[in-house]
C-alpha cells in the first residue's frame, strides 16, 4: 500500500482554548492515519496578514499538541515558494487573472471587499468577516468606519464551469448537497486572491507585485503534498475552503480526498471538560471521547454532560483502551472502500470500546 496522507487545514496559534474540542481536528486526523497506515500532516499558521507569529508563540502553540503522536508538523510558511510556483503556471495558463474591480476598502487597511464577493456572500449565507452591514451601509468591523468604492487591481482565478460539475471526493457523501450549493453561486465567477494590504506574501507577475491572501494561500497547501493518495481532514464548518481546494486540485489534475467532521459542542459542563484537559495526563479521555463519541449522520454533535462525566471518570482505564482501538489497520487505497472503513470502524470502535469500558 502507497502512503496515504492525512492532512488538516493550519491552526492559528491561541493562547487558551475555549473548548477541548478545538484539538478534534488532530485527534481524527491521528486516528484515521493510524487506521489506514498513513501520515498525518498537522498545520501550524505561522503568517497572518496582522501579525506575525514568533517562533516561540508557534512552539508553545506545537506543545499542546504533545498527546497526538502520529504527526508530521509543517508551517504554512514553509510552502510560500511552492505555492507561488503553482501561481505563476496557473497566471500563465490564464487560471489566474489580473483584474480591475471595484472594492469597498476601510482606510485602516483590514476590510476590502469586492463587489461580486459581496454578492456571492450574500448567496451562500457566509459571514463577510472584516466587513459588516446596516443600514448606513457597509462598514469595517475592526474600527466602524464605513467603506468606500475604489478601483482596485488585484488577481484572481477564474472558476470554469466544466470543472465544477463532478462531485467532490467527501465522507460523508451528504456534504455534496451543500457543495452544490457553492456550485451554482461560483459557476462563470473570478475568486480573488490577493489583498490591496501587505499580507507579508508577495508574488511579482509581469513586473506588477501582489499580496497574497493568507487563507487563500493555505488552500494551495493539499496539492504541494507529495503523496499516493491526499485526504484533508477539517470541520464541515470549513465546507467553502475545503471546496477551493477541490477545484484548484482539479485544475492541477491532482485527486484530493476530503473527510468532513461534525461539529463539536458541549452543553454547560463544557468549562468543567476543558479545565480537565488542561492536565496532559488526561488528554487520552478526549481522545476517546472524539474517537468513539463521533457520528457522521450529522454536522453539530452536542456531547451531553453525561457523556463528558462518564469518560472523565474512567481516566485510568482509557490509557488501554486507546491502545486497543489504535491497533487496527485496514490496507485499502480505494476510496470508497475506504468510506465505509471510516464509517464501520469508527461504529465497531465506538460498540466495543464502549463495552470494554463499562466491562472493567
Amino acid at each position: 500500500m502507497g502512503e496515504v496522507s492525512f492532512i488538516s487545514l493550519p491552526f492559528q496559534p491561541m493562547k487558551s482554548m475555549k473548548t477541548p474540542f478545538y484539538f478534534s481536528t488532530a485527534i481524527m486526523g491521528e486516528y484515521l492515519a493510524s487506521l489506514f497506515d498513513g501520515e498525518y500532516y498537522l498545520g501550524i499558521n505561522s503568517l497572518h496578514s496582522f501579525k506575525q507569529y514568533s517562533d516561540e508563540e508557534c512552539n508553545e502553540f506545537v506543545e499542546k499538541f504533545d498527546f497526538i503522536n502520529r504527526k508530521k508538523i509543517y508551517f504554512d510558511a514553509d510552502y510560500i515558494e511552492p505555492i507561488k510556483e503553482i501561481i505563476q503556471k496557473l497566471y500563465v495558463a490564464g487560471d489566474i487573472q489580473i483584474r480591475t474591480e471595484s472594492t469597498a476598502v476601510c482606510d485602516c487597511g483590514r476590510a476590502e471587499i469586492t463587489e461580486s464577493e459581496i454578492k456571492r456572500f450574500n448567496e451562500i449565507n457566509m459571514d463577510m468577516q472584516l466587513a459588516g452591514e446596516d443600514e448606513e451601509g457597509l462598514k469595517c468591523r475592526v474600527c466602524g468606519n464605513k467603506l468606500e468604492f475604489k478601483l482596485r487591481k488585484s488577481l484572481f482565478l477564474k472558476i470554469k464551469e466544466e470543472e465544477l460539475n463532478e462531485k467532490m471526493n467527501i465522507h460523508p457523501d451528504y456534504l455534496n448537497s451543500d457543495v452544490n450549493h457553492f456550485r451554482k453561486s461560483l459557476q462563470g465567477s473570478f475568486l480573488r486572491i490577493s489583498r490591496e494590504r501587505n499580507t507579508g506574501v508577495v508574488i511579482n507577475l509581469d513586473g506588477q507585485e501582489f499580496n497574497l491572501d493568507i487563507d487563500m494561500l493555505w488552500k494551495f497547501i493539499p496539492i504541494c503534498i507529495e503523496s499516493s493518495k491526499i485526504i484533508v481532514v477539517s470541520s464541515v464548518k470549513h465546507l467553502f475552503p475545503l471546496y477551493i481546494i477541490n477545484y484548484l486540485a482539479k485544475i492541477m489534475d491532482k485527486e484530493v480526498y476530503f473527510v468532513g467532521l461534525p461539529f463539536i459542542q458541549t452543553s454547560e459542563i463544557g468549562e468543567k471538560v476543558m479545565d480537565f484537559y488542561k492536565d496532559n495526563a488526561h488528554r487520552n479521555s478526549l481522545r476517546l471521547l472524539v474517537d468513539l463519541g463521533i457520528g457522521w449522520n450529522k454536522k453539530n454533535i452536542m456531547l451531553q454532560e453525561s457523556t463528558c462525566k462518564y469518560f472523565m471518570s474512567s481516566k485510568d482505564k482509557n490509557n488501554e483502551l486507546i491502545d486497543f482501538i489504535y491497533k487496527a489497520k485496514v490496507e485499502n487505497e480505494d476510496w470508497n472502500l475506504m468510506k465505509k472503513s471510516i464509517i464501520s470502524y469508527t461504529h465497531l470502535q465506538r460498540v466495543i470500546g464502549i463495552k470494554k469500558l463499562q466491562n472493567k
